[in-house]
């Protein structure tokens, strides 16, 4: 039996799919199984996978669920102790494997191994999660908010230690692969998670690596989140484990297919999802952090916010009534200027597409005045 199961979810990927199954295979860990899932494609993606001569790789064939259900199914089909995961536009880097399985022999007590994933847009521009969220996002928002949360310099000049309570260099178990991986200033941090979750994402599902243990506690992605069911499904174990980050990237998200082309399926939280993406974050953390008795003004504001960046892309895509029903829900919770400008611009204005073209040059004005003030 293989030590670890790669889990991968495929909808109409035929484009990406052989180049994500190929980084799995050039892991310098080899003891590996991949579960392919595909959910219900139409373009071939069986094919390409079943093309790939490898008895390592199983497929899994089912109508589609969507990304949840796929996700599940690839979780239910895994028969090892460690499980891992990859999506079909998506590749993981040569150690990834090797150091997670070297981690979990190292630390037998631990249940979640997670690290960075660099978001590859082409040209060069990288993106490296998750340093900008903690370092420069979450600590913008707390501010609007007035929250005072992330004031002050990070501990250690590190952002990283904003939300983990540790941070050590890599033991003797893993140091010769890190090494071998050309990444350098990686640490081991680790801590509980939990409260830190209402800012946003602090791990993602495709570079972790979790016990079976935390598969049977956490259970299965929430089909009632389509787009945000990974977000979900973190948290909860965020709430349930400590996590051991790894700040080198053990995932890369690509973009667009070989050869610079666009992908043929959009990313589901790109585009004209995006909008259902801010709806189900506001779901969630309304179902997964309670108010509390007294209420915690800190998350009331946070979610009010939140209702606010719902508001501000449906006023963008000139759906006036969605952007008036959650601007006037962020009042209740967020009542800054900009808040209250938007609500009082929706109210005045009854044409949706003349309302969302008002509120992109009032937007860029206001960005163009703080510009000039700097």
């Amino acid at each position: 039996m293989a030590r670890i199961t790669v889990c991968m979810p495929a909808y109409n990927r035929a484009d990406t799919i052989a180049r994500s199954i190929e980084s799995v295979r050039a892991q310098s860990f080899g003891d590996w199984e991949l579960v392919v899932v595909d959910d219900g494609s139409t373009d071939g993606t069986h094919e390409v996978v079943a093309a790939v001569r490898d008895p390592r790789i199983r497929l899994v064939r089912q109508e589609n669920r969507g990304l949840p259900g796929a996700r599940t199914t690839g979780l239910a089909a895994a028969t090892t102790e460690l499980i891992a995961f990859l999506d079909s536009d998506d590749l993981m880097t040569p150690h990834h494997l090797a150091l997670a399985v070297a981690f979990f022999d190292a630390h037998p007590g631990e249940h979640v191994y997670t690290s960075e994933v660099w978001d590859h847009f082409g040209s060069g521009q990288v993106v490296k999660h998750f340093r900008p969220e903690v370092g420069e996002w979450y600590p913008r928002t707390a501010k609007r908010i007035g929250s005072e949360t992330f004031a002050g310099p990070p501990p250690q000049g590190d952002p990283y230690l904003r939300v983990y309570e540790t941070r050590e260099e890599v033991g003797a178990w893993g140091r010769d692969i890190v090494a071998r991986s050309g990444y350098d200033g990686v640490y081991h941090y680790r801590g509980d998670t939990a409260r830190h979750w209402r800012w946003g994402w602090l791990f993602s599902v495709q570079p972790t690596v979790i016990t079976r243990t935390v598969r049977d506690a956490v259970g299965a992605f929430d089909a009632r989140y389509r787009f945000g069911a990974d977000y979900h499904w973190c948290a909860r174990i965020g709430a349930r484990f400590p996590v051991s980050f790894f700040s080198l990237p053990g995932t890369l998200w690509q973009e667009h297919a070989e050869g610079g082309k666009r992908v043929r399926e959009d990313h589901l939280s790109a585009g004209k999802n995006t909008i259902r993406l801010y709806e189900e974050f506001v779901a969630i953390h309304e179902e997964l952090f309670p108010p509390g008795d007294p209420p915690d003004p800190e998350l009331s504001a946070l979610i009010g916010y939140q209702h606010f960046l719902v508001a501000t892309i449906a006023t963008a895509q000139g759906q006036r009534a969605k952007a008036l029903e959650h601007a006037r829900k962020a009042l209740e919770r967020y009542r800054a200027g900009e808040a209250r400008r938007l609500a009082w611009l929706l109210a005045a204005i009854p044409s949706g597409r003349l309302s969302g073209a008002l509120y992109r040059l009032h937007t860029r004005a206001w960005w163009r005045l703080g510009r000039a003030l700097g």
